[in-house]
């Protein structure tokens, strides 16, 4: 089975959902929409503080994903 690519709003959507449950381990999180748990810890390490996440109405990305964006 090959890579799947993820749309960033779902990548995004996913992490939100880990942020909104502490208590619950990656592989619980996952599993909710179907994806492999290392891919929802890389998205979560990728994104980084959900909290401001633009794609879902918030300000702005950590700064070493703005820096990726921007080429810097």
């Amino acid at each position: 089975m090959g890579m799947k690519n993820y749309p960033l709003k779902f990548k995004a959507e996913a992490v939100a959902l880990h942020a909104s449950r502490p208590e619950a381990t990656i592989r619980s999180v996952a599993a909710d929409p179907g994806i492999n748990p290392e891919t929802l810890r890389s998205n979560t390490k990728y994104i980084g503080d959900i909290t401001h996440l633009p794609i879902l109405g918030r300000t702005s990305l950590k700064p070493s994903v703005q820096q990726e964006r921007a080429g810097t």
